[in-house]
């Protein structure tokens, strides 16, 4: 159910069922956008990608220029770019010297948001996500995953979560007489 409802980018066919699953939750999301101004190929090249813990990697780098939205802080900068039919859009945030970003710098940049003439250079990327998360229950486990494709013509991702109600096996008997207040 959940290949194909994310169009083969999440398969949980190997996943083991623990003996005694009664019931299985399972909710799929997918989506494919392309971009409303694609990026050319032609212009892809390699580029220098600095890793958080300073690991220097080579990526593709992809480049267009648009006239989209844009905002710069002290702080960090952000660029809008639109998918197809514009309802849909990727936010790309890059914060100075890597600082996490908190809800008041997303505010401000969101608040001060132009429309700007844009030349833009992303990676292009696949990540991949698959976490089972143990909550301390003997009767529910979950397992969350996700996958992201960025890339020229645009942007497929999908995301999936399970979660399994499993049995304790047979209850014991147990007697309850109310004969007192």
């Amino acid at each position: 159910w959940v290949k194909s409802r994310t169009k083969g980018m999440i398969d949980l066919e190997s996943i083991a069922i623990p003996e005694g699953t009664q019931r299985i939750h399972a909710s799929a999301v997918y989506f494919n956008g392309q971009w409303s101004k694609k990026f050319d190929e032609n212009l892809t090249y390699d580029s220098e990608f600095h890793m958080e813990n300073e690991e220097v990697k080579t990526v593709k780098m992809m480049s267009t220029s648009y006239e989209g939205l844009y905002s710069e802080t002290a702080n960090a900068k952000m660029a809008v770019m639109p998918y197809s039919g514009k309802k849909y859009q990727m936010v790309f945030i890059q914060t100075v010297d890597n600082q996490p970003l908190t809800y008041q710098m997303w505010s401000s940049l969101n608040s001060s948001l132009d429309n700007r003439q844009i030349s833009l250079f992303v990676p292009r990327f696949e990540i991949e996500f698959k976490e089972e998360m143990d909550f301390g229950l003997k009767a529910c486990n979950m397992l969350h995953c996700a996958k992201i494709i960025v890339n020229e013509r645009g942007t497929q991702a999908s995301a999936s979560t399970i979660t399994g109600d499993v049995s304790a096996g047979p209850l014991e008997p147990v007697e309850f007489t109310a004969d007192r207040p």
